[in-house]
């Protein structure tokens, strides 16, 4: 019984252990976000993300960006984030559009590059509105863009470094 009882607990240590390891959190910068902003005259828009950067230095995330009304929706993977203070790029590729208005903006189809910025000013009534970027194409979070962010009008961003 003994023998039993130590293999049980045995058992139950290396499952412990494992999950662990299975759960922990991003191993460097992350960003996060969602909200709405409208850019001058144009259409509001909803947006979504998340990036983080893996153990092994990669990125994986997502982001969906979409006109008011599903008039038009962009989905993209993100495998490039670059974090400066409460700053972060991001590119990836296109993973699908659609919507009826999708036809007015042939630049932006499936497979395209795109990148974006943010800036996280913080939390609470005192703190700036957190910023974002319009989506820009042909470029990653690496090349030096200089992306132009705009006040998001509700939501929030998050930026770890």
């Amino acid at each position: 019984m003994n023998k039993l009882s130590l293999l049980a607990v045995g058992t139950m240590f290396l499952a412990l252990l494992v999950s662990a390891f299975s759960f922990a959190p991003p191993a460097g910068p992350s960003a996060n976000g969602q909200g709405s902003l409208t850019v001058g005259t144009d259409q509001q828009r909803r947006f979504s993300f998340h990036a983080n950067t893996m153990p092994d230095g990669s990125v994986q995330g997502s982001g969906v960006l979409t006109y008011t009304g599903g008039e038009y929706k962009i989905k993209f993977d993100i495998n490039c984030l670059k974090v400066t203070g409460n700053t972060a790029i991001m590119s990836g590729n296109i993973t699908s559009v659609s919507g009826p208005e999708a036809v007015n903006f042939p630049g932006y189809v499936e497979g395209t590059l795109v990148v974006f910025k943010v800036t996280d000013n913080g939390e609470g009534s005192n703190a700036s509105s957190d910023q974002l970027s319009r989506l820009g194409a042909g470029s990653d979070c690496n090349s030096g863009i200089v992306l132009q962010t705009f006040p998001i009008e509700g939501g929030n961003i998050q930026v770890k470094p």
